[in-house]
């Protein structure tokens, strides 16, 4: 069982879960899975949040911390090392979705990166850290990516989780 471990592909250290409402998020979630050599999973909603009624929609979900309705992921979270989640930042907290994901699969996650995403470049994620802390994840690292350094912070992001490995 020892060898096995030793030998076990980095792959399955990390895996990528992200949601995206207009791909900006879905982006980031590609380089840092493409950098660390891991899976990319996407957290799928199907509540329509396209135009400025899903916008709107999407942000009172976000500031209320509502649960909304997922599809299950199939991976099995327990057999990964760390969990990256990649969640739009909405009114100041994470994206329902991934909220609704975190509640779904608590138990499974052993440790917890997170990129949030924003397109307010004064936006410190303070509200989102704290709700991550508060319900007892073991963040290993955080950072905000603003909407015109995403790409760049991704990339720095990943770096910082190849230190942890």
């Amino acid at each position: 069982m020892e060898r096995y471990e030793y030998m076990m592909d980095t792959s399955t250290e990390s895996i990528v879960v992200y949601y995206s409402r207009t791909g900006s998020t879905k982006q980031a979630a590609g380089i840092i899975a493409g950098k660390l050599g891991c899976e990319r999973v996407e957290i799928i909603n199907r509540d329509r949040r396209k135009g400025v009624i899903g916008f709107l929609k999407s942000g009172f979900e976000a500031a209320g911390k509502k649960i909304v309705p997922i599809d299950p992921i199939q991976q099995d979270l327990s057999q990964y090392k760390r969990v990256i989640l990649c969640t739009p930042i909405w009114a100041s907290n994470m994206s329902s979705p991934a909220r609704s994901f975190l509640y779904a699969y608590k138990e499974k996650i052993q440790n917890l990166c997170c990129l949030a995403t924003c397109m307010d470049p004064k936006e410190d994620g303070k509200h989102l850290l704290d709700d991550l802390i508060e319900l007892g994840f073991k963040v290993e690292t955080f950072a905000v990516a603003p909407k015109d350094r995403q790409l760049s912070s991704a990339e720095r992001f990943a770096e910082q989780i190849k230190l942890l490995e």
